[in-house]
């Protein structure tokens, strides 16, 4: 008899485990940014890791991410002293996703839901 409890436990685990779609993703890019008081544009880079569980595979996935972003710019004053400007932002959110169609053709609607730490230094 525990064979068979085992058993079924077992399978129904499996089943359990194969119903649910898990995806971790990391994924970066070159960051551009318009600095408000400065006439030069940031540049950057930005590495984000996200990990998403789409319950029985269903049209619906949650999702959640934290990234980090730097963008560094050096602006002139008067020609003669330079001011390097550096930004780094730190975005924590929650990443619903709703899928839809079917076959080899399918898309997605996608939002965020969160909060981001930044930090803005002049030197």
């Amino acid at each position: 008899m525990k064979k068979y409890l085992f058993l079924l436990f077992t399978l129904g685990s499996l089943y359990v485990i194969h119903a649910q779609e898990n995806m971790a993703i990391i994924s970066g890019g070159y960051v551009f940014a318009n600095i408000e008081d400065s006439d030069e544009d940031a540049t950057g880079w930005r590495i984000n890791a996200s990990y998403e569980f789409n319950p029985y595979r269903g049209k619906f996935s949650h999702g959640i991410a934290i990234g980090y972003i730097e963008t560094t710019a050096t602006q002139s004053y008067l020609g003669s002293i330079d001011s390097d400007l550096t930004m780094t932002s730190i975005p924590v959110y929650y990443a619903p996703k709703y899928n839809f169609g079917s076959g080899a053709l399918k898309g997605f609607l996608k939002g965020a839901l969160g909060m981001h730490f930044s930090d803005y230094e002049v030197s």
